[in-house]
């Protein structure tokens, strides 16, 4: 549960990160 949680944070960084 934690690491899906994890997995959505970082992608959604990774998306801030690109624009």
């Amino acid at each position: 549960m934690l690491l899906i949680f994890f997995f959505f944070f970082s992608h959604q960084i990774f998306i801030m990160m690109l624009f």
